[in-house]
Order: C-alpha cells, then sequence, then structure tokens
C-alpha cells in the first residue's frame, strides 16, 4: 500500500487535507470519495514517501 495525500472540499465548503492508503491514485480517489460522503476532490492525490 502506498499513501497519498489530497484535498477535498466538503459539501458545506470546507476544504480539507486528507491522507489515505492505496494501491494507485485513481483508487486513493475513489477511497476518499467513499470517505467524505459528497464531497469533491479539489487537489488531485498524489503519492508521499
Amino acid at each position: 500500500m502506498k499513501k497519498f495525500k489530497g484535498r477535498i472540499q466538503l459539501p458545506n465548503g470546507v476544504t480539507q487535507d486528507v491522507i489515505v492508503e492505496a494501491d494507485n491514485q485513481y483508487k486513493a480517489t475513489q477511497l476518499a470519495k467513499s470517505m467524505y460522503q459528497g464531497a469533491k476532490i479539489s487537489r488531485s492525490f498524489m503519492q508521499v514517501k
């Protein structure tokens, strides 16, 4: 598993940095969307070391 960091925007307008563990960037994005219902991705997920 790799760590990915990205930024999401919640439905109430609050932006939040999140770190998720996933196999690739696509799965990281999907995981973040499922964790925060209705959130938009405001900065795409990038792998962190």
